[in-house]
């Protein structure tokens, strides 16, 4: 449409979905909403009501691209004639568009703003969430609810899955901080028998138990990042690999996040992946903390009173006591106030009515006669729990009005308190700062001899190549002299030893200069057949087996052979190195959907749980003299092939999986 509108009126823009448009409208002066109703990720109706509600002077235009009514006549009847419907009518004849007013504003707007169940509240910001989720609860959107701890974003979570088409499915709820990072994984996408040590049976996991339905993560922040990667690719394939396993299942799952931190912040860190980030904040959603919506803390208190009573006689509020529950700055929110309320509850004994002294709060400010003053109250509220303030910040908050009514006695023990208060803070402050400045200075002398190692490895490898190449040279001419059948076996021996040592040099240098891929059209199953001559020499001498499966379709990818026979390598040793005498590695070629896919499978000891995350990181080796580059190399070499390597820990060994994307026609 933006195309095909008359250049010469007023300057139009698109935006490619509601939350975008929403978005362009808080930050400009628009005359004019022109919506699609096929919109990809709102309703277009109730997007419409919105607008109209939150922006008055923008007129909302609805593009019905099924309607076969006349456009002009149509508009004619509802006196809409503008410059704008004249610039729509120049439309393509082949796809004439109905641009009507939207009516019926006032009922659907009374609907979004209704109360979602479970949820108390009727101020703006409330009002707000009831809006966003009744727009997105029918779409398969991931949604991210963002809040304090206790501001109900589980509520949120629940109601997005009662009002959407998903109801009757299953809500599986993932608290990702509850669960050990070395269990995390297993049980998000399960695991078959025997995948690892005490697996007795085979388990679906959390993604395949929410078949049909929504899984809802909360405290997303707290995943680990080794399966954020993992559910990175399950919400861009919707598909689930459990461990152990080779094959993947389809899913169709929504998922709901929710975290109490800044991602934005942890991403920043490096300790949240960007591209996760971004999938789960299609559609994001925030809770204001109880503190800043004071006006709903009386239907809430109401609301819990009546829970709490029961079929019993009804609990009312003392008047000072409401005050109080006014006044607190609620570091807890809702779920703080819920507790607050039992405890009073029980405290209120056989009697009806809550009293002041009844309300026993989490992060108590006491005076010296054991009541919280209004005085105090004042100062719980203004000043949070270690902030280090100045004599002036302290006057501020102590007016001389409030001096006057408390009097000075009162006054004199709460600056008593504040003093002490603020001794704590800078003391902890102190030890904080030392405590700090030591990390620092460990870590700063830990980059410097990381820094020399480097220099001093990668000038040794400079100096290695040149005679490991002679000595190759050599190697291969004796085994083209016509030596008798004992001594090539021996030769081919030390050209093996050779090849291992070069590979290691190579990864080195590999490690401290990154040298752009030759790709060229390659087909894996050959690199893998080419690679088994490599090394059955070299099995026989560590008394291993090798078996290799070729696939029987053809697997063309784009890669650098050179670079891809590198990583194979180096994979292969190190099923040489780890697995016992007499033990056996396969090597399978699979196709998987997209991907070529090739499996190196030893039957070794496998791989502690501690070490399975580390064991692609810079100068991890669990050998002892191991340099640890092998594997940091092999998976970016693999990444450089916009591919992954993965690992799946057995009980009888380890399983290597190289994915690389088969070639399309395009390239």
């Amino acid at each position: 449409m933006l195309s095909r509108l008359d250049p010469g009126h007023r300057p139009a823009y698109e935006a490619s979905g509601g939350a975008e448009a929403l978005a362009k409208l808080d930050g400009g002066n628009w005359q004019m909403l022109i919506l699609d109703r096929q919109l990809p990720d709102l309703d277009a109706g109730e997007l419409a009501q919105i607008t109209e509600r939150l922006y008055p002077g923008i007129q909302v235009l609805l593009v019905d691209s099924r309607a076969d009514a006349d456009p002009e006549q149509d508009l004619a009847n509802r006196g809409q004639k503008s410059e704008w419907f004249h610039a729509a009518t120049r439309l393509s004849t082949n796809r004439r568009e109905i641009i009507q007013r939207h009516s019926e504003k006032n009922q659907v707007e009374k609907n979004n703003d209704a109360p979602l169940p479970e949820m108390i509240g009727d101020t703006e910001p409330m009002r707000h969430v009831y809006r966003m989720v009744r727009l997105v609860a029918h779409r398969n959107t991931t949604v991210l609810i963002t809040g304090p701890t206790g501001s109900g974003k589980e509520l949120v979570a629940r109601a997005i899955h009662q009002l959407s088409g998903r109801a009757g499915n299953s809500f599986s709820v993932l608290n990702c901080a509850a669960i050990p990072e070395g269990l995390i994984e297993s049980e998000l996408f399960g695991y078959v028998r025997g995948a690892f040590t005490g697996a007795a049976q085979t388990y679906g996991g959390r993604i395949l138990a929410a078949q049909g339905g929504t899984l809802f993560l909360d405290e997303i922040g707290e995943l680990p990042l080794n399966a954020q990667s993992k559910l990175l690719r399950f919400l861009e394939q919707k598909e689930v690999q459990r461990l152990g396993s080779a094959e993947t299942t389809r899913v169709d799952v929504r998922v709901v996040a929710a975290t109490n931190s800044d991602l934005a912040a942890a991403v920043e860190r490096g300790s949240f992946r960007a591209d996760l980030f971004f999938r789960l904040c299609a559609f994001p959603i925030g809770l204001t903390p109880l503190a800043e919506r004071v006006a709903d803390i009386l239907k809430l208190t109401v609301f819990f009173l009546r829970r709490l009573a029961g079929r019993g006689p009804a609990l009312r509020l003392d008047a000072k006591a409401q005050q109080m529950l006014d006044t607190h700055f609620w570091p807890g929110n809702v779920r703080e106030l819920q507790q607050v309320l039992e405890r009073a509850a029980i405290l209120v004994g056989d009697g009806h009515t809550i009293l002041p002294e009844h309300l026993v709060f989490s992060f108590p400010q006491k005076s010296a006669g054991g009541e919280e003053s209004e005085l105090e109250i004042m100062l719980a509220t203004q000043i949070p729990d270690g902030q280090i303030l100045d004599d002036q910040d302290i006057l501020k908050t102590l007016s001389l009005d409030a001096l006057n009514q408390q009097g000075l006695a009162e006054a004199f023990d709460v600056f008593s308190s504040a003093a002490r208060s603020l001794e704590r803070s800078y003391f902890s402050l102190g030890e904080e700062v030392c405590r700090l400045r030591k990390e620092l200075e460990a870590e700063r002398e830990l980059r410097k001899r990381r820094e020399a190692l480097a220099e001093i490895s990668a000038l040794l490898a400079h100096e290695v190549r040149n005679p490991l190449g002679s000595v190759e040279l050599f190697a291969e001419l004796l085994a083209e002299s016509g030596l008798p059948q004992q001594e090539r076996e021996w030769v081919e021996q030390i050209r093996g030893g050779v090849r291992l040592l070069s590979a290691t040099v190579n990864n080195v240098l590999e490690f401290h200069s990154q040298t752009p891929l030759k790709l060229a059209p390659t087909e894996t199953s050959a690199v893998v057949g080419a690679l088994g001559k490599l090394l059955a020499p070299m099995a026989q001498a560590a008394g291993m087996q090798l078996h290799i499966e070729s696939c029987t379709q053809e697997l063309r990818i784009q890669a650098d052979r050179h670079r891809l026979e590198q990583v194979f390598l180096n994979l292969a040793l190190n099923a040489f190195r780890f697995a016992a005498t007499g033990g056996v590695l396969r090597i399978r070629v699979l196709r998987q959907d997209s991907w070529a896919l090739v499996e190196f499978e030893d039957r070794g000891p496998g791989l502690a749980a501690e070490d399975k995350a580390k064991v692609f990181a810079a100068g991890f080796s669990t050998r002892t003299g191991g340099a640890g580059l092998g594997l940091t190399v092999a998976k970016r070499i693999v990444e450089q092939h916009a591919g992954n390597l993965d690992i799946i820990n057995g009980m009888n060994g380890c399983t290597f999986q190289v994915r690389i994307p088969l070639a399309t026609a395009s390239s």
